[in-house]
């Protein structure tokens, strides 16, 4: 399963509950703790999206990167050798049908 689905529930859980008993310590009128705690949840829930997004972001540019690091070391062994874009040896032959 995919950790990353969970961080915007865990997100909108954590800052909902602290939000719920906050309010309800400070005691809130009910529809107004209701109005409060109902924005609390759409906005992290919102917020664990972006979260989400930028990790997954990043983790994307990361594998990228090590890609491109192995490409240029193999590159780097094997000088003579022509790659094209799926790691594959280019040849100077025709194709053949």
């Amino acid at each position: 399963m995919n950790k990353e689905k969970l961080i915007p529930p865990f997100v909108m859980l954590a800052a909902t509950a602290i939000v719920a008993v906050v309010t309800y310590v400070r005691d809130f009128p009910f529809a107004t703790w209701l109005i409060i705690v109902i924005s609390v949840m759409v906005l992290f829930l919102f917020l664990g999206e972006v979260i989400t997004q930028m990790i997954l972001y990043f983790i994307k540019m990361n594998e990228r990167r090590k890609r491109e690091e192995e490409q240029r070391a193999e590159r780097e062994q094997n000088p003579d050798r022509v790659l094209d874009g799926d790691n594959n040896p280019v040849s100077d032959l025709p194709p053949v049908r």
